[in-house]
């Protein structure tokens, strides 16, 4: 029974803050992970330091970094590799601007550095509430081979609340994305020394590989036009 209300308390507190910030912090103070985002970045961690107290146990053990290697990788991946790779993306006209504008509310679309610093933020967070699940429920016995299914439903069901906040389109790829990653995080976390790290990483490349993909679809389209004569 504890156990249970371990992890319904967990779980309410990742919906909270996920609805708290599309509905108050970004619509209702208009604050955004593009043009506020050092104060959306602080946010965020601070919605993770929350569960850090509220967990302890499972937060140390969460982010023991096993080396310094660990954490200076991880550092110069979010905050030297992914901007580079934006800068790249732009200097060669491979930005999804098309679906940019089509699409304002994924703000993964306009290739903004603001963006990626802002996003590591909601990252951190995410992954802390995977991880400290993770390890109240490998803890309790759960094997993990039954982990690996549960998670992607899991996965799936917290980013269902997307068909009512955005396009269905967007909301079935990140649902999607969301329930494969359902299936390698629980990998990562529970049997990589200092797994959290990798997923954090692993967690921000997909949002910049995904708007690599739009942006280099774009760039053929643009390159199968036929020029005006």
């Amino acid at each position: 029974m504890a156990l249970l209300i371990q992890i319904a308390f967990l779980l309410f507190i990742v919906m909270v803050n996920r609805l708290a910030f599309i509905y108050v912090v970004n619509r209702k103070l208009h604050f955004t992970l593009t043009k506020n985002p050092r104060l959306t970045f602080v946010y965020f961690l601070l919605m993770a330091l929350v569960l850090a107290v509220l967990f302890p146990a499972e937060a140390m053990r969460l982010f023991d970094p096993v080396s310094s290697l660990t954490v200076f990788f991880t550092l110069f991946m979010l905050f030297v590799v992914n901007p580079w790779v934006y800068e790249r993306m732009k200097k060669l006209h491979q930005t999804p601007s098309r679906l940019a504008h089509a699409y304002p509310d994924q703000q993964f679309l306009l290739i903004d550095t603001r963006f990626l610093f802002s996003k590591t933020g909601d990252v951190v967070f995410q992954q802390t509430a995977v991880g400290i699940l993770l390890l109240l429920l490998y803890g309790a016995g759960i094997p993990l081979s039954e982990l690996v299914p549960m998670f992607a439903v899991i996965f799936a069901i917290i980013h269902l609340h997307l068909y009512a906040t955005t396009r269905a389109l967007w909301a079935t790829y990140f649902t999607i994305s969301a329930t494969v990653g359902g299936f390698m995080i629980p990998f990562i976390i529970l049997l990589v020394p200092g797994g959290v790290y990798y997923a954090i990483i692993i967690h921000m490349l997909w949002y910049v590989g995904s708007g690599a993909l739009f942006g280099a679809i774009e760039a053929v389209e643009r390159g199968l036009k036929p020029r005006k004569r």
